[in-house]
């Protein structure tokens, strides 16, 4: 069983869904060639499930849900630094 890295396109509209690997584990977010993504360390063989994660820009407003049942992932600049999105994946 060996483990890889797979990249994977951030949608700008929350929520949006990503078919991985329960196991998998996410590593970074950040923009490569002017596209939000993001990196997740998984294995090939493993089933892939749907996960639902959420980006959301500095100042906006998240549900109360939210602080329970959200996973912090990682914050990275937009939009030549203008913007700064916080990434989350729901875990509940």
């Amino acid at each position: 069983m060996a483990a890889v890295v797979y990249k994977y396109r951030i949608e700008t509209l929350s929520p949006f869904t990503v078919s991985m690997s329960a196991n998998a584990r996410v590593l970074s977010a950040q923009m490569n060639h002017g596209t939000a993504y993001m990196w997740a360390l998984t294995r090939e063989e493993d089933k892939l499930i749907d996960r639902v994660f959420y980006l959301v820009g500095t100042g906006n407003q998240l549900p109360d849900s939210a602080i329970h049942n959200w996973k912090y992932i990682s914050t990275f600049q937009m939009k030549d630094g203008n913007i700064l999105a916080h990434l989350f994946e729901e875990v509940s």
